[in-house]
Parts: C-alpha cells; structure tokens; sequence
C-alpha cells in the first residue's frame, strides 16, 4: 500500500534524539492518521501479539502460552501502527520488561473495536491506549505499580478503554486534535 503523506517517525528520521515528549510524538502520528496518513506492512508478530486478517487455527496446548491475536480486515495497517509504537517507545528505559504489556494492551485496545469500523478509529483507539501506557512510563512509574505484570490485559482486559467514538473524540479533542 502506498503511504500518504508519508513521515519518518522512527526516533532517528522523525524524532532526532527524544527531544520531543513521548505525548508529543502520539499527538504528531495521531494528527497525521487523522488527516489520512496510513501505510501497511507485513502482519505483525512478537511481545506475544500476533496481527492477521484470518482466524488462527487452534493450537495445541504447549509449554509457553499462545499469542493474543488480533483478527482485523486492516491487519496491515494495525501491524505499521504497532511497528510505528514500537519505534516511539524503544528507547524507553526497561523497554525489554514492558514491552509484553505494552502491546498486549494495544492488542485489547484493537480487539475492542468492532470489525466495521473505519480503521483510522481502530488506530486511534490503539494510540489512545498507548498514550495511557507510556505516559505512566515516561514519568517514571515502574510497570508493577500500575500493573501486575503476571496479569495479562490482553486476557482479562483489565485497564483497557472498550471502543466508544464519543469518548475517543472526546479524548483527542483534549489534545487538540479535532477527529475527522
């Protein structure tokens, strides 16, 4: 899929050094998805989230748990997200400790949204989420004290916002971004 109004949003290409706040960098790219950015990339799969268009066959039991697996028609789309998510949150301390939690919770935030639904929503309510995470994180709470790690969101859907457009326009209007 070819990117419209393609911008580099790595930390090197877009975000020279960190010198933006972590809410900054998710006000840029949500602003940009807003205005009709999006791009597609292979289907996403690692922090024990895999992202496809098609139901996974059952699995048979095993040693380490199954993926959370996120079932969308914009399984491209939401994978360039978790890539661009990813890129932003990387350089965070104790990212190789968090990152599970992080995108388990971007995968509930995604499972939330129903199937029909425009996929700049579905993106922006995975944004949302990622704004509530990494906003803790960046101030300098420590993943345990706001979230146990050993309690898996993306399977209890604990601390996750379910989709609701009101509220979802309501939040980016407090960030100054008017959904479109």
């Amino acid at each position: 899929m070819k990117s419209i109004g393609y911008v580099d949003v790595t930390p090197e290409g877009y975000n020279g050094s960190m010198k933006n706040s972590i809410a900054q960098q998710l006000d840029e790219i949500a602003r940009k998805i807003n205005e009709g950015w999006l791009d597609s990339t292979a289907f996403w799969g690692g922090a024990g989230v895999v992202i496809t268009d098609v139901e996974p066959s059952p699995s048979e039991p095993g040693f380490y748990p199954d993926p959370a697996v996120v079932v969308t028609p914009n399984a491209g789309e939401l994978s360039w997200l978790f890539v661009l998510l990813r890129d932003v949150s990387i350089a965070l301390d104790d990212y190789g400790v968090w990152k599970q939690e992080f995108f388990g919770r971007l995968a509930a935030a995604a499972q939330s949204v129903p199937s029909d639904t425009d996929v700049k929503l579905l993106l922006l309510q995975v944004i949302r989420q990622a704004y509530e995470m990494l906003g803790m994180i960046e101030i300098g709470m420590q993943p345990a004290e706001f979230s146990m790690i050993i309690l898996h969101p993306r399977r209890l859907g604990r601390g996750v916002n379910s989709f609701d457009r009101g509220e979802l326009t309501t939040f980016y209007a407090s960030r100054g971004i008017v959904l479109s």
